[in-house]
């Protein structure tokens, strides 16, 4: 063995494991266990406009599982072998790794192996987990595959495939129906299950390095995803797929619940133009927002984060409505601006907005009525009941300025300064010549100009 490469190695010492494996089973050292799970079946299920409806019962299921306890205990068999002292030695000298990390990777590659030849797996499966195995250990890149719940967005087909890697669908019973070991989940006997279940499932497709990466992509996703249309949208839950046996998979779950304010729904005829959306907007996400502390943080970020928070946060009207205000101010007030703040913000949103098919008079005033709302709520003044009544329809138009206003400052950062920027704004409300370059700007850099159609030019 010592003269085959550590690739041909590991494939033999993988069909090894599986003799051995089988011969220990046969002998009773390796087992299977009945393990209780409880589990929900649906016995009525419906999907409107992304709420599910159903009617379910509880039940207790046994599972016939491979015993890890059993393997423990004959697991220093395997490393006793001349063989696998030899396949050691081999990977030692290719990765110059300590022994002892080496150990704990092969320690978790002949654990993933026999527990898939307790379920029978067949020879293709065991070559394929060994290269896969030797992806890791030359730190190559692996497919991912996770799954991710979420709220805020729905589906009016069964599912929409974005692109080659991306695919957003209806959840169903059967994805939605899961099984809880009741020897680590306990708690859930007489209680049931937790249902955080979502408007919409999320697949993505990644052949990536590191788990961190993967993340990275599904937070740049959600935020473009807020950013298309205004949605709530969080998620709830992923499951952690890929073909690594070093790096851990599992489910990650937030069984709060916030609720979901704003949410849209999409359908295939939307295809093209959210592939369109995703792939200009998601490039220029801030780095600091897609892994925080990674990047510096600016007036996109602020604006974005604060968008956030009006659409996210479990707060009244008139804090969503703040929140997006101060979205606003990060984006169109300079730093050392200190008077006729309202005035000079209300303007410079009005004329942009002008250039994307609003009604500059209807943005200005809608944004002075929600200034007086927003400072009796931080100051803590009584609000009057008519403008109370006004508060949640001025929220949804404010916060939809802010969302377009992000889109639009995102695709001009690297244009122009903020600053001035915002000089030519306040310059285009006094000179046609202004307007024309302010107009021509837009034009030329914003290909998503996005208004009420969610239109790109």
């Amino acid at each position: 063995m010592k003269s085959l490469n550590y690739t041909s190695a590991l494939i033999e010492y993988a069909r090894y494991v599986k003799d051995k494996t089988n011969k220990l089973k046969s002998e009773g050292k390796i087992k299977k266990i009945v393990t209780p799970y409880i589990k929900e079946k649906f016995l009525s299920f419906s999907y409107k406009e992304g709420n599910v409806s159903y009617n379910s019962s509880f039940e207790e299921i046994n599972k016939e599982e491979f015993d890890w306890r059993s393997f423990t205990e004959v697991e220093d068999e395997f490393k006793k072998d001349k063989i696998y002292l030899n396949l050691l030695e081999i990977l030692n000298k290719t990765f110059n790794k300590e022994n002892v990390q080496l150990e704990f990777y092969l320690s978790r590659f002949i654990n993933t192996l026999v527990r898939e030849i307790m379920n029978d797996a067949s020879d293709d499966r065991i070559i394929e987990l060994a290269i896969s195995f030797i992806k890791d250990l030359e730190k190559s890149p692996i497919l991912w595959n996770p799954l991710i719940w979420l709220q805020g967005i729905w589906l009016i087909d069964e599912d929409i495939k974005i692109g080659t890697n991306i695919v957003l669908k209806k959840p169903s019973e059967k994805e939605l129906s899961k099984e809880y070991n009741l020897q680590t989940f306990p708690y859930l006997v007489g209680m049931g299950m937790p249902r955080n279940y979502p408007s919409s499932i999320l697949e993505i497709s990644l052949r990536v390095k590191t788990r961190q990466e993967v993340t990275n992509e599904i937070n740049k996703l959600i935020i473009a995803l807020k950013l298309f249309k205004v949605g709530s949208i969080r998620s709830t839950r992923t499951e952690w797929r890929s073909d690594s046996i070093l790096q851990f998979g599992g489910v990650s779950s937030s069984f709060r619940d916030f609720g979901t304010p704003y949410k849209y729904g999409i359908s295939s005829k939307d295809t093209s133009h959210l592939e369109k959306f995703l792939n200009i907007i998601c490039p220029i996400i801030p780095r600091n927002l897609i892994q925080p502390g990674s990047g510096q943080i600016d007036y996109t970020v602020i604006a974005i984060q604060r968008y956030d928070d009006s659409i996210l946060k479990p707060e009244p009207v008139e804090s969503r409505l703040s929140f997006a205000i101060m979205g606003l101010e990060s984006l169109f007030l300079k730093e050392n601006e200190r008077d006729e703040l309202q005035h000079r913000l209300s303007q410079r949103l009005a004329k942009i907005l002008s250039l994307c098919g609003s009604q500059p008079l209807e943005v200005y005033n809608n944004l002075k009525r929600s200034y007086d709302i927003r400072s009796s709520f931080v100051h803590g003044s009584p609000i009057p009941a008519e403008r109370l009544k006004e508060a949640s329809k001025l929220a949804e138009k404010i916060i939809e300025y802010t969302r377009i206003s992000i889109l639009l400052f995102l695709q001009l950062k690297n244009i122009m300064e903020k600053d001035k920027l915002l000089s030519l704004i306040d310059n285009s409300l006094l000179h046609v010549n202004a307007q024309d370059k302010l107009d021509q700007i837009l034009k030329d850099n914003c290909t998503v100009r996005a208004g009420d159609d969610n239109s790109l030019t």
